[in-house]
């Protein structure tokens, strides 16, 4: 995914692994909607990028729910698992 401008990440399912879902710096601007992260060892989510997330899940993570160095944005109802790098804006 290189020099992607956009990712959409949307209706899905990601359960189990070490994180859920990790944001590396290789798109700019992430959406993660109507999705649920759930079940894993470490964290949910582990972001070094800001992203935006909607109207999703992330909870029951062995952590915590993100860690975030970019910050994120939550839009509509999300559930997170709180923890102690949760820098999103509520």
């Amino acid at each position: 995914m290189g020099d992607c401008r956009r990712l959409l990440i949307s209706g899905c399912c990601i359960h189990d692994g070490s994180d859920g879902l990790g944001l590396n710096g290789s798109c700019a601007q992430v959406l993660i909607k109507d999705s649920e992260i759930k079940y894993c060892c470490c964290r949910g989510i582990f972001a070094n990028d800001s992203f935006t997330i909607e109207d999703s899940e992330v909870s029951s993570c062995g952590s915590y729910g993100m860690k975030t160095r970019g910050g994120c944005f939550r839009k509509g109802t999300c559930h997170i698992q709180p923890g102690p790098w949760d820098n999103c804006n509520y």
